[in-house]
């Protein structure tokens, strides 16, 4: 049998009450017609309906708009976080970052530490360069796990605004749950617990991958166009060797001072800053459509806690 809530309880001893008022009027006045007045107008024996208590289903059914609106504002959320994300690649695209590592890059220093530190040498010193002026994996992984960090935060609204529907519809006398809805911190801690190892690996994932693709492409690219521009004026080959009679002191000196002049006329940097703007965008998109894939599952398994909290409350097994 169902137990009746609080406010049934209530509803029903406001009738007893008025019964007993009417016996009492009747024991002192012994006018019978007084307790047929009072009988008359007694709201349970007479003018109230019998009150139609909800089944657990029913009540599931109720809620379902107010779970689905939940499900749909958590998409929404997802399309606001990595609009922030995208926003973080933006401001690399814009703040002069680029321009930077490309001077940096192609200057003389680098170009003789390919001459005197070999490929391995210079691949470690471009790489080391670009995280430290542009992107690194540590900023990626950072930047993702800020972004997962706010859509849980916006999901506690979420699930605030849902409970708050739920419980104005149950709070009727026609709803009996079968225990207390759950807490918007109750639905958070339980949704952490299952998924924080997961959420962990997820953004580990990400940057390493999207780190490796950016700093490969990148000591390929300046590698290319520091060999092609002062290696070959100063007579060396791409594998730091001298070629023919030019000697690695006067000719290898002599060849940096003049590709540093031929800089100044082809502006090598603003052809390097061109080529990687294009390739950042494919990394931003990359790692955009990763954490989207990220936030969706939380954002699915987010509202597998949500339904199975609410649907132990109503009684029932989603």
């Amino acid at each position: 049998m169902s137990r009746l809530t609080r406010k049934q309880w209530l509803y029903v001893g406001g009738a007893a009450a008025s019964l007993l008022i009417a016996m009492r009027l009747c024991l002192h006045s012994g006018a019978h017609e007084t307790v047929a007045r009072a009988i008359a107008t007694n709201p349970v024996t007479n003018s109230s309906p019998a009150i139609a208590i909800k089944s657990p289903k029913q009540t599931w059914e109720a809620v379902q708009p107010h779970l689905k609106q939940a499900d749909q504002e958590t998409e929404q959320t997802v399309d606001r976080e990595l609009q922030r994300l995208a926003g973080y690649f933006n401001a690399i695209q814009r703040d002069g970052r680029l321009e930077k590592f490309a001077e940096d890059a192609l200057g003389l220093s680098t170009k003789f530490k390919l001459l005197t530190e070999g490929q391995d040498g210079f691949n470690a010193s471009i790489t080391r360069r670009f995280e430290e002026t542009v992107l690194s994996q540590r900023d990626v992984e950072s930047v993702v796990a800020n972004v997962v960090s706010s859509f849980n935060d916006e999901l506690d609204a979420v699930d605030n605004k849902l409970l708050l529907a739920i419980k104005a519809d149950a709070d009727t006398p026609s709803t009996v749950l079968a225990g207390p809805l759950p807490t918007a911190p109750q639905i958070k801690s339980q949704f952490a617990n299952a998924t924080h190892a997961a959420r962990v690996a997820a953004i580990e994932d990400i940057a390493p991958t999207i780190a490796r693709e950016l700093s490969g492409f990148v000591v390929m690219e300046i590698a290319g166009q520091a060999a092609a521009q002062g290696l070959a004026h100063a007579g060396m080959s791409r594998d730091g060797k001298a070629n023919g009679v030019v000697t690695f002191g006067v000719g290898l000196l002599a060849g940096l001072v003049f590709d540093y002049a031929v800089q100044k006329i082809t502006d090598p940097q603003g052809k390097l800053v061109a080529t990687l703007r294009p390739k950042l965008i494919d990394i931003s998109n990359a790692t955009s459509n990763s954490t989207r894939d990220l936030l969706q599952e939380l954002g699915r398994q987010r509202s597998a806690v949500r339904r199975q909290l609410v649907a132990q409350a109503i009684g029932v097994t989603p």
